[in-house]
Formats: C-alpha cells, structure tokens, sequence
C-alpha cells in the first residue's frame, strides 16, 4: 500500500494587477463550503434535474473576494473586483477555482476504501 502524502499550508499564486502585487490564496474548507453553499442556492431544478442557474451576478467576484489579498495582505472587496475587466475577472477566477479544487472532478478509481 502506498501512503499519500498531503501539505497543509493554503497555496498561493503571485500576480501583478495594474502594476501592484497581489496574491491569491486557496480557500479553507470552510470557506470553499460557504462558497459552494451560496452556488447551490442560485441552481434551478426542472423534474429533479438541473436546469440552469437563477443569476450569475457576482459569482466570480465573491469567490475572488475571498481568494484576492493586496499588497498589505487585506482581502479585496468584492465591490473593487466588480469592477475588473470581465477578461481579467476571468482570468482571475479560474486560477482561483484551481487552487481551490473547486473544478475537479473525483475519480471514483482514485478513491478507495481498502
């Protein structure tokens, strides 16, 4: 049997917006499950399956909102990332989505109960 060996510190990725560093920091679990709680409550069901979302609005600037640090190390608003370039936003938030597992599929062969 192999071990499977896991870090505990949160990862970070570096970028540079306008000339100024920031950061951005994987989620904790409990914040990845806040995150997830509110995406669950704007999908909609149609005969048990799912059909859609009820809004968008603001789905990727909370999640950066809670991922983005400035220079200073402070979480930015999600009022300042709104206003971001859509491009940008993108951008920014599948890094975040990345870092924080939240677009990864398990696969069943991958987990075992032994």
């Amino acid at each position: 049997m192999s071990i499977i060996s896991f870090e505990l510190s949160l990862k970070e990725v570096a970028v540079k917006l306008d000339g100024e560093e920031h950061i951005i920091r994987e989620l904790t679990g409990k914040q990845r499950d806040r995150y997830m709680d509110m995406v669950a409550k704007r999908v909609n069901y149609v005969n048990g399956q799912q059909a859609g979302m009820s809004s968008l609005s603001g789905l990727q600037s909370t999640l950066l909102s809670m991922c983005l640090l400035d220079s200073s190390g402070k979480s930015v608003s999600e009022a300042i990332i709104a206003n971001y370039p859509g491009s940008v936003q993108s951008k920014l938030f599948k890094m975040a989505q990345n870092l924080s597992g939240l677009n990864e599929e398990v696969d069943s062969e991958e987990v075992k109960n032994d």
